[in-house]
């Protein structure tokens, strides 16, 4: 697989069920999609603007005088990488699919490549997937939901983290509405991931009437069923989910303490304990899929929660961790164009990988 320019969709090829398959954009793309995309570039780039004009470059300033805070940021971003790959490896043993830790540790630079760097509807967890669903034949569905499984992971971690940094925030989260209304968002997010997780975990559903009525009716209802065994078979893995959840929860601690010490060059009259909360409040806000990789979103998001804290040039922040993901970028890209991204094909058993592996 090389060049840009792929659509990537699910669906029956050849008598393989769930095969990923690649085709030029140009075929299936509808008009209303690319006005879409259009209108998100333009959403973002005019965030960004805004910021950057607002009070973005001036806070960026104090970095030319310690340039080893773009070596901290590295250093982020090669560990984000790295928890990303091992969350994946967690989830998917625990799948029973097969993903080596060399494919993992390939696939998700080639993910942050498309993900930062292509402003269209293709994003980094649809080309992860092509990946690792051709290494899995003929269980691109479970495939996928393994992946969505994973981003369900990390976002309960993080919402876990920005509740319990509440605790030492509790004067700044009573005195601003806005606080308030998001940290009740963020609860209520929370319990609708418990609420749909019991369900999709309870065999008395799964045994009743009316799961069999709504499974009859449901259109596409092979693709439905195996999506839904999928996660209920992750009910009987629950502690692959907590290695998970642990794995990703430890990537947000890290991406937090990174931004106080980060901080303490370009914001240093906010406390350590205040740029923890509002950076992973900024984090969420930058994943809402608003604008392609959340660029301006996020900024903005930066900008107005540290402003509550009485600080202005917030969005510096999430503008370094933008610029530190370059070099991975540039290594998924250099990936993915060499087509050196599908782990070598070798004697392994299909699903777990080689004996090698076991002992790395």
């Amino acid at each position: 697989m090389t060049g840009a320019g792929l659509h990537v969709g699910i669906e029956e090829n050849a008598g393989v069920p769930g095969r990923l398959t690649g085709v030029p954009n140009g075929r299936r793309k509808r008009p209303w999609r690319i006005v879409l995309a259009v209108l998100r570039v333009l959403l973002g780039a005019g965030l960004l603007v805004w910021v950057l004009t607002r009070s973005g470059l001036r806070a960026l300033e104090p970095v030319f005088g310690s340039p080893w805070v773009l070596l901290v940021l590295l250093g982020l971003t090669l560990y984000g990488a790295c928890v990303e790959a091992e969350r994946l490896r967690v989830l998917f043993r625990a799948a029973g699919l097969r993903l080596t830790r060399r494919l993992a540790y390939r696939v998700v630079p080639v993910g942050v490549f498309f993900h930062f760097c292509f402003p269209g509807g293709t994003g980094g967890d649809i080309v992860k997937l092509y990946y690792l669903a051709r290494e899995n034949a003929g269980r691109g569905v479970e495939v996928a939901t393994v992946v969505l499984v994973d981003r369900v992971v990390g976002l309960t971690a993080v919402l876990a983290l920005v509740l319990g940094l509440v605790v030492t925030n509790a004067e700044l989260v009573a005195s601003s509405a806005i606080l308030w209304a998001i940290v009740l968002t963020a609860s209520a997010a929370l319990v609708a991931i418990a609420v749909v997780v019991a369900l999709a975990w309870s065999k008395r559903l799964r045994g009743s009437r009316l799961y069999a009525w709504l499974m009859a009716r449901m259109p596409l209802r092979r693709y439905v069923e195996r999506i839904a065994d999928a996660v209920h078979a992750f009910g009987d893995r629950k502690r692959a989910l907590a290695v998970a959840a642990l794995i990703s929860l430890a990537g947000h601690l890290g991406v937090a303490a990174t931004y106080i010490v980060v901080a303490s060059v370009i914001l240093p009259s906010v406390s350590w304990t205040v740029v923890g909360f509002l950076s992973m409040l900024g984090m969420v806000a930058n994943a809402l899929p608003l604008t392609p990789g959340g660029i301006g979103v996020g900024e903005a998001a930066f900008e107005q929660l540290f402003s509550l804290a009485g600080a202005s040039g917030g969005a510096a922040l999430l503008i370094l961790w933008r610029l530190s993901m370059i070099p991975i970028a540039t290594i998924g890209a250099t990936l993915y164009i060499t087509g050196r991204v599908r782990a070598k094909d070798s004697a392994h058993d299909p699903v777990h990988g080689s004996p090698a592996e076991h002992t790395a």
